[in-house]
C-alpha cells in the first residue's frame, strides 16, 4: 500500500505542467516542502540529481540538506534529530533506515538541518560559505555579508571588519548566527573575534543575550550510532568544528554542535570537538587522514577563551539529559550499548588536542573563561605531545565521558 500510495504521488508529480523551478516558486511554503521531499525521493529511485540542484533553495527552507541523491539523506534525521527538529517548530521530518544492518559509509549518520535558518527566525543567520571563504582566501578589509534570514536585529548586510597587522589577521565578527557544515582549518596567524564575551563566570550557567552574540551553529550532526566516523577518509565532511592552526586566537563567540550521539567507533575518542588543534585523525595516528585537511603538525600558540559551548539548545535540551531510553542499555550482551541518539544536541568534545605528526607536537595552548553545557564525550582532553599547555577558569557540566582528560 505504501508503495501504490508512493507511486501515486510521484505520477502527481511527472504529471505537474508548471516547471520544477516555477513550481518550487509559486507553491506556499507547506506544499513546496512536501513537493521537495517527493521531488527528492523521486530523484533518488531515478537516480537523477539534477532535481536536487533545481531545487536547492527550498532544501534548506525545508530543513532537509541532502549530501546527495544517493539514499543518505533518507538516514540522516535519527529519532535524535527529528526530535531536534520538533524542538525548533520544524514539523515533518522522518528518518528512513533500513532494517538490516549494511556497512556505514562516510556521510551515512551526519543528519542535515539547519535549526535557525528557517522561516521566522528571529535571529541574523549568516551561510557558512558567506563568511569562511574570505577567511579561507585571505581576504582582508571590510567583508559584507547577507544574511539568509532574521528579524532581528533588521534584516541588512552585515560587515566582518579585518586588520591586518604584524602579520596577523584579525576578523571581527558582529552579533548573528553564522552556519558552519564541514570541520574548517582556520589559517595561521588568524584571530576570530566575536561581538561579545558570553560568559559571566560569577554564574556560568546564565545564558547571554543572544542577540547580542556571535554564534557558529553546525549545521550538521551525527545521528547514526553506526556510521564511520573515526575511520573515514575524509574528516572536512565527517566532523563540523574549527581545526586551528598555529598562531590562531578564538575569543568572544559561542558555537553550538548538533551530535545526538556519540558513535561506536568513536568510543576510544578520536575527536569530534567544537575546536580542535591539528593532528591525525585517529588517537594513535594509524591512518594518514588528519584533523581538517591539515598536515597533521601539532599546532603553536593556540588561545581560545571567551568561549560558549552547546548552550543554545540546551534550555530546550536539559529534560533529556540522562533520560531512560528503552533498549539503550543492553550492554552485557552488547546488543545495544548507547546506540541510540539522546536527543541532546551538542559537540562530541568541547576541546580536543590530538596525537600530531611532529615530534615536537602541540604546545603553548591557552584556553581561559570556556564554558559548556554538555557534550557527547568529553569535555576538554588533551592527548599525545602537549607541552605548555594552560586550563583554567573553566566551567564543563553534562558530559558523556571525561570531562577533564589528559593522556
Amino acid at each position: 500500500a505504501v508503495r501504490q500510495a508512493q507511486s501515486r504521488r510521484v505520477e502527481r508529480l511527472r504529471s505537474q505542467s508548471s516547471s520544477l523551478a516555477q513550481h518550487c516558486t509559486a507553491t506556499p511554503v507547506k506544499l513546496r516542502r512536501e513537493f521537495l521531499e517527493m521531488q527528492l525521493e523521486f530523484a533518488q529511485e531515478e537516480g537523477d540529481c539534477s532535481s536536487c540542484e533545481t531545487c536547492q533553495p527550498l532544501v534548506q527552507e525545508a530543513v532537509l540538506k541532502p549530501a546527495d541523491c544517493s539514499g543518505s539523506w533518507r538516514r540522516a534525521l535519527a529519532a535524535g534529530a527529528a526530535l531536534a527538529l520538533a524542538a525548533v517548530g520544524v514539523a515533518g521530518a522522518v528518518a528512513l533506515r533500513s532494517g538490516t544492518f549494511t556497512e556505514p559509509s562516510e556521510t551515512q549518520g551526519m543528519g542535515d538541518w539547519i535549526g535557525l535558518a528557517v522561516e521566522g527566525s528571529p535571529y541574523q543567520t549568516y551561510a557558512y560559505a558567506a563568511w569562511s571563504d574570505p577567511i579561507k582566501a585571505g581576504n582582508c578589509g571590510h567583508i559584507r555579508i547577507q544574511p539568509k534570514t532574521g528579524t532581528t536585529p533588521k534584516l541588512e548586510t552585515a560587515t566582518i571588519r579585518c586588520t591586518e597587522a604584524d602579520g596577523f589577521k584579525t576578523y571581527s565578527f558582529p552579533a548573528g548566527i553564522f552556519e558552519i557544515d564541514e570541520q574548517m582549518l582556520v589559517p595561521r596567524k588568524v584571530r576570530i573575534i566575536g561581538a561579545s564575551n558570553p560568559n559571566a563566570m560569577s554564574d556560568p550557567t546564565q545564558s547571554p543575550d543572544w542577540t547580542q552574540q556571535t554564534l557558529f551553529l553546525a549545521t550538521r550532526g551525527v545521528t547514526d550510532y553506526h556510521m564511520n566516523y573515526c575511520y573515514a577518509s575524509d574528516m572536512v565532511r565527517t566532523r563540523v568544528g574549527f581545526v586551528l592552526d598555529s598562531y590562531v586566537t578564538m575569543r568572544d563567540l559561542s558555537y553550538q554542535g548538533v551530535d545526538t550521539i556519540r558513535p561506536d567507533d568513536n568510543n576510544a575518542l578520536c575527536g569530534g570537538a567544537a575546536f580542535e588543534t591539528k593532528g591525525c585523525a585517529r588517537n594513535d595516528c594509524s591512518t594518514d587522514v588528519n584533523n581538517g585537511g591539515s598536515d597533521g603538525r601539532g599546532s603553536v600558540h593556540v588561545t581560545i577563551e571567551n568561549v560558549r559551548l552547546n548552550d543554545y539548545y540546551f534550555d530546550q535540551d536539559k529534560k533529556k539529559v540522562g533520560a531512560p531510553i528503552d533498549g539503550n542499555t543492553q550492554c552485557e550482551d552488547y546488543q545495544c550499548c548507547f546506540c541510540k541518539p539522546n536527543g541532546v544536541r551538542s559537540t562530541q568534545v568541547g576541546i580536543w588536542i590530538p596525537e600530531s605528526r611532529n615530534h615536537r607536537g602541540t604546545r603553548h595552548f591557552f584556553a581561559n573563561n570556556v564554558v559548556s553545557r554538555s557534550n557527547q564525550a568529553d569535555g576538554i582532553n588533551l592527548h599525545g605531545k602537549v607541552m605548555n599547555a594552560t586550563v583554567q577558569n573553566t566551567h564543563f557540566s553534562n558530559t558523556g565521558d571525561d570531562t577533564y582528560a589528559l593522556w
